[in-house]
């Protein structure tokens, strides 16, 4: 009886020859297959060859398969392979891929570079080079960039003093409005049109 329990029963409790846990005879076959935490095994994702405790370690983010998964370095949350995250930080996927603006007119173009996720806010409202419409209403659109430049020197809409202003006329009135105002003769107005400047030059009678 006491060889039976020691070298023939299948239900004799053994020790596995690779983790040392106590295991009943008749399963240490699955028990070396399946089971044992020191059995050998290959990574799924790289193939490299180790014992089955290890791999969890292996394939986290700090470990060393090369297919381990890690997010995004350039911070999109979004989890991919080691190997593939190359690929990924210049692909659309990322939302946090470098873009460069390519808004641009006849002088130059912008070319800023940014995340991919705040383009549309910066080609909305910030970009140098997006294109407005003149706000004193002449209808023309330009670059941001030229606009100070238009509204003060260029719009036909801005105000200006008249050109006799030195020789005593306080009128101000569009730039549009200027030949009229100081025309030699006095022709008549239309609505909304400046009367004719009282020190404009007349010949003499």
């Amino acid at each position: 009886l006491a060889r039976h329990n020691e070298q023939e029963c299948r239900n004799r409790v053994v020790k596995c020859r690779l983790c040392h846990d106590d295991v009943v005879f008749s399963v240490l076959d699955r028990h070396d297959a399946s089971m044992c935490v020191k059995r050998a095994v290959n990574c799924e994702r790289c193939s490299e060859a180790m014992v089955y405790d290890q791999l969890g370690e292996h394939q986290s983010a700090a470990g060393g398969c090369a297919h381990a998964d890690a997010v995004c370095t350039l911070g999109c949350g979004i989890i991919v392979w080691r190997t593939k995250m190359a690929a990924h930080t210049v692909s659309e996927d990322c939302v946090k891929r470098d873009v460069e603006c390519d808004f641009h007119d006849e002088g130059g173009a912008c070319k800023e570079h940014m995340p991919a996720d705040t383009l549309p806010a910066h080609q909305a409202d910030r970009c140098a080079y997006r294109q407005v419409a003149c706000p004193l209403g002449c209808k023309l659109t330009m670059s941001a960039r030229v606009l100070d430049a238009h509204t003060s020197t260029a719009c036909v809409k801005r105000i200006v003093p008249c050109p006799n202003a030195g020789r005593g006329c306080a009128e101000e009135l569009r730039a549009e409005q200027v030949e009229t105002h100081v025309q030699t003769e006095a022709a008549p107005r239309k609505g909304g049109e400046p009367a004719a400047c009282a020190f404009r030059y007349v010949p003499c009678r």
